[in-house]
């Protein structure tokens, strides 16, 4: 019984260049995509404020007393939470136990873009050297891992993607220590920003020549005469 679908229409000489046709524009629309979606991170805190859209909020910390709080603190706009508690201290916020992570999310509305002064202390709220690790969860519930290296007091570290931000979790990669480290944070921002046109990469452009080069070839194919038509003529 002959068997009929979508290939039997071509003729079998046809099938690999078509095959190939197709799996380079495949190809070439999935590194598009990937480009499209990519994240940027920032270092300069002038750098990230200015790319923010206007209406932008800010937090640092300030009014909420001194002293340990519990595992959360809903401060309207976003969620401060802890693996453990949290602590308060000098307009900054930290954990309240060494090695704890710190999070930052529920934001009242959506984002795309986070940034603050992020890095380690010890008890006296001193600062450590040391390295702290990013899980970056986006609104679709994917996730990205980031590193901040150095992280000092001076450190600025922002992010914003083409994708809304669901949470960002803190974790000091390094000790621990004597008396730390704590994770901790000042002068949070977050907003939006509107991501640049993303600019295909050589290799997607690569793959889709690529594939105009074999639709090019095909259509030629269509338009020889085939070794039969001529013997028959």
């Amino acid at each position: 019984m002959p068997c009929h679908g979508l290939w039997t229409n071509f003729p079998k000489e046809e099938l690999p260049l078509r095959s190939l046709q197709i799996l380079l524009l495949l190809l070439g629309v999935g590194l598009l995509t990937s480009s499209a979606e990519a994240s940027v991170v920032y270092s300069d805190s002038t750098d990230f404020i200015t790319s923010l859209e206007p209406g932008f909020g800010y937090e640092n910390f300030n009014g909420l007393g001194t002293g340990t709080r519990g595992s959360s603190m809903d401060l309207g706009d976003l969620t401060v939470s802890a693996t453990s508690n949290l602590y308060v201290a000098l307009g900054i916020m930290s954990t309240a136990v060494t090695n704890a992570a710190l999070t930052i999310g529920e934001f009242e509305t959506p984002i795309n873009a986070f940034g603050a002064y992020i890095w380690n202390t010890n008890v006296s709220l001193s600062s450590l050297t040391g390295d702290i690790d990013v899980l970056v969860t986006y609104a679709d519930a994917t996730t990205d891992v980031f590193s901040i290296s150095p992280a000092t007091s001076d450190t600025f570290w922002g992010i914003s993607s083409t994708k809304s931000l669901s949470a960002l979790t803190f974790t000091s990669s390094g000790g621990p220590w004597f008396r730390g480290p704590y994770v901790t944070m000042d002068n949070a921002l977050y907003g939006t920003i509107i991501p640049a046109s993303p600019v295909p990469e050589p290799a997607t452009i690569s793959l889709m020549a690529l594939a105009g080069l074999g639709g090019l070839a095909l259509r030629k194919r269509n338009l020889r005469p085939s070794r039969v038509a001529q013997s028959l003529n």
